[in-house]
Parts: structure tokens; C-alpha cells; sequence
């Protein structure tokens, strides 16, 4: 028996009850999950002013091995396909305060967390977790930013994956 993507979960954070991805700011993580492949489930929309003068925000979510048996083994994290429009861009990195921890709390969404160095890695050259024990979490905030001037753009997303291992 493998873990597989499904025991791979995804939370918000902002607090056990959170369940606005606009107050996913760090903290403790929250019991609600995020959908895969639903538009606004991590970012809301950007609004004309914003395309206009351009903006940065982030956000917090936590990765957490649900797997009820397995530690999943030299975990990553990496971009996957990052935005289709050339006028945003994504980037991800690891919460500094580790495995199991709880995350930097930002006051706003403009507020860049302190301690996270941003990247864009890919499966080749992943952000690496370690080895996630049953039930183990981690915070991984991610960086969208929307250039100035830029036309409104109807459907744009990210695709994040992990990868990792197990023991036969």
C-alpha cells in the first residue's frame, strides 16, 4: 500500500474554524480543506484596480499526510504548472517554523511573512519537507503577484504537487 495524492491534504489556515481563503494568514490550521481545481480556493478575484496598479498577496495553507498508517518519506513540494497569463506569477515556500509548528501569522495579505524565502521550484529541483509522519502538517505560503497595467484575465490557476515516497 502507497500513499497517493488523496492522503496528501490541503487545509486553510487562520484557526481550526477558518473557512475564508481571504483570512488564510497563517496561524493554526484550519479544519476546512481546499477544493483542487475550484477558482478562488486559494486567491480571490483580482479586481480592476488592482490590475491596474498591480498587487502581491499571500497566503497560507497547510499540507498534512492523512495517510492512517504511513509516513510519507522524503516529501516535496513544487510547481506543477504555474500560471497560464504572463501578467501573474506564483511562487511557494516553506513556513521557517517547521514540521508539526504553527505557522507565521501576517496581519494582512500584503504583508510578506517573515523568514520565507519564495521560489519557483519544479519537480526537478522541489522545495524538500523530510519525511512526514502519520498525521505530520506543514505550512506552505504562496506568492501571487499581478503586474501593473495588465488586462483582466477570466480563468488563471496553479497547479501545486507533492512528491515523496514509502516503505514497501
Amino acid at each position: 500500500m502507497a500513499i497517493v495524492a488523496a492522503d496528501i491534504h490541503k487545509h486553510l489556515s487562520g484557526g481550526v474554524d477558518n473557512a475564508n481563503v481571504n483570512a488564510s494568514l497563517g496561524g493554526v490550521m484550519s479544519s476546512t480543506a481546499i477544493t483542487d481545481a475550484s477558482l478562488h480556493n486559494l486567491f480571490d478575484a483580482v479586481s480592476g484596480l488592482e490590475h491596474a496598479g498591480g498587487d502581491t498577496e499571500y497566503r497560507c495553507l497547510y499540507l498534512q499526510n492523512a495517510h492512517g498508517t504511513i509516513t510519507y518519506e522524503l516529501a516535496n513540494v513544487y510547481i506543477q504548472t504555474n500560471t497560464p497569463s504572463a501578467e501573474s506569477d506564483i511562487s511557494i515556500g516553506l513556513d521557517p517554523a517547521g514540521l508539526n509548528a504553527t505557522a507565521t501569522t501576517i496581519a494582512t495579505e500584503q504583508d510578506a511573512p517573515a523568514g520565507v524565502s519564495f521560489s519557483q521550484p519544479s519537480s526537478g529541483s522541489p522545495l524538500s519537507i523530510g519525511n512526514m509522519a502519520v498525521g505530520a502538517y506543514i505550512g506552505l505560503w504562496v506568492k501571487r503577484v499581478i503586474s501593473a497595467g495588465t488586462p483582466t484575465v477570466s480563468a488563471d490557476s496553479v497547479v501545486l504537487r507533492t512528491s515523496g515516497g514509502t516503505q514497501p
